[in-house]
């Protein structure tokens, strides 16, 4: 129980500074960039660049480690640059 809602609080973890999508609202915490990646990508279609933005993202919310979230948060900036050339 201790575990699961610890990890819990660690979904809630604010990113360094907020993502700005295309479209959407700005993403502020770890739950907003993994709601984005699922309701963005389709999950038969998503590619290998968006499974480890995925893993990041859940690896952040496990450790709650301020590398671990800063790490992600840049893989998701990374995939939004290029998603949008």
């Amino acid at each position: 129980m201790y575990y699961a809602r610890r990890q819990a609080d660690y979904w809630h973890a604010k990113l360094p500074e907020p993502i700005r999508p295309r479209r959407g609202r700005p993403l502020t915490t770890l739950s907003d960039a993994s709601a984005y990646i699922d309701g963005s990508f389709p999950v038969n279609h998503r590619g290998e660049s968006v499974h480890s933005v995925a893993d990041a993202l859940r690896a952040g919310a496990e450790s709650g480690d301020k590398a671990d979230i800063e790490f992600a948060a840049t893989m998701l900036r990374r995939l939004l640059t290029e998603r949008a050339a």
